[in-house]
């Protein structure tokens, strides 16, 4: 888990505007959460637009990644994108819940088909009251002097990057999931309305009796990482001779016959009884130490590797590298997606639905409806994306802001 900002307030010198995002992986999946507030102003588009992309430029960069890295993106905050209409037609429009006409002038929905901001996001649709500005504790847009127009500048909008079954690989097509619900609640302390979305998306998870079984059948061609073999004199195919492996002769007919029929030699050297011989890769070791011996000058020479356990201690290095994450909190009960439907989600807190936020979205075959009960745990499994990898649904990912 990684969190990171980004200035864009002043020309990126003052913090009032930017954003901040969080990143981290469940399972194999990396998911990326930005919240920002950009640019405000009725007229300030291309000033917005700059944020977005200064922000998605920018995030993550300090440890060597990007937004475009994640396989989920997750982006919230106050756009601040107005509606290009008079007051009083907004109002109006807003009255007769006309929000077909009134997107037709939803600024980031022009800037996101013109390809400037947001262009390959997802929304939910947007069957609900503009969100600002309204008075604090009344349900009356801003009624002072500066009688702001109605707008939808908050919003949730989120991206899917990478594949996360089979099909979707073939097939070349994102399943972006579903989202099960998109509006506003009618909390009144700000002048904004929170917006919140809640979505269903596949999540990788790796089964790990078979990664590890890919994974030393990789190291296992790759060879040993010193590339050493040792050899030492076995038996005579003929006669009874006297002479040793350390005989110059000798010496130079195995090197001479390794180098021609395995591959490139990089250092020899000797023991008390025996000749190591480094390869130019582990691969080549792998190779001669498979046929497990060297014909030369009528003697047979055994030829073992230096390292034979080499693949435990690859596998032991690695572990090295493994999250040993624990809890900060005793006695934290551990979510298991596997597990889920142990889990009470009817318990979870949710939000009441304003009565103006009535609609459905439809996402391949499934229809959302507005405001669903909260959705049934199950575990479901989508099939393989690789040999060590399938598909787990996750759908508890809520998210909103005031």
């Amino acid at each position: 888990m990684a969190t990171d900002q980004v200035k864009t307030g002043f020309g990126g010198a003052t913090g009032n505007k930017g954003g901040v995002g969080i990143r981290l992986r469940l399972f194999s999946s990396s998911l990326c959460f930005v919240c920002s507030h950009f640019a405000a102003g009725q007229h300030q588009i291309a000033e917005r637009n700059s944020d977005f992309k200064e922000i998605g430029r920018k995030l993550f960069n300090s440890i060597g990644k990007s937004l475009s890295s994640h396989d989920y993106v997750f982006w919230c905050g106050d756009f601040n994108y107005r509606i290009d209409l008079d007051i009083d037609v907004v109002k109006q429009l807003v009255a007769e819940e006309n929000w077909e006409m009134l997107l037709n002038y939803d600024q980031l929905t022009v800037q996101k088909k013109e390809d400037h901001a947001f262009s390959k996001y997802l929304e939910g649709p947007i069957n609900f009251a503009p969100t600002y500005k309204y008075d604090i504790n009344s349900d009356d847009y801003d009624t002072s002097e500066k009688s702001r127009i109605p707008a939808w500048t908050d919003r949730v909008l989120f991206r899917k990057r990478h594949p996360t079954t089979a099909e979707e690989k073939e097939s070349g097509e994102l399943n972006y999931g579903e989202i099960l619900f998109y509006g506003r609640a009618e909390l009144k302390t700000s002048d904004h309305r929170p917006v919140l979305g809640e979505f269903k998306i596949d999540i990788l998870k790796v089964d790990t009796e078979k990664r590890n079984q890919v994974f030393r059948s990789v190291i296992e061609k790759i060879g040993p990482l010193d590339a050493t073999v040792i050899i030492q004199e076995q038996s005579e195919l003929s006669g009874l001779g006297e002479t040793s492996i350390f005989d110059e002769a000798y010496v130079q007919e195995i090197l001479g016959k390794l180098n021609n029929e395995i591959g490139e030699i990089v250092l020899a050297r000797f023991g008390e009884d025996n000749m190591r011989v480094t390869f130019k890769d582990g691969g080549l070791a792998m190779k001669i130490a498979n046929i497990g011996y060297i014909d030369v000058m009528e003697k047979r020479f055994k030829v073992t590797l230096k390292t034979p356990t080499w693949t435990d201690l690859v596998e032991e290095e690695v572990q090295y590298g493994v999250s040993n994450t624990v809890s900060l909190l005793e006695g934290v009960k551990q979510l298991d997606i596997d597990d889920l439907n142990e889990y009470d989600l009817s318990k979870v807190s949710r939000p009441s639905s304003p009565t103006d936020s009535e609609g459905s979205l439809s996402i391949g075959n499934s229809v959302a409806p507005a405001r669903p009960p909260p959705p049934a745990a199950s575990k479901t499994t989508n099939g393989e994306t690789v040999s060590a990898a399938k598909a787990v649904q996750v759908d508890f990912f809520s998210f909103s802001f005031i």
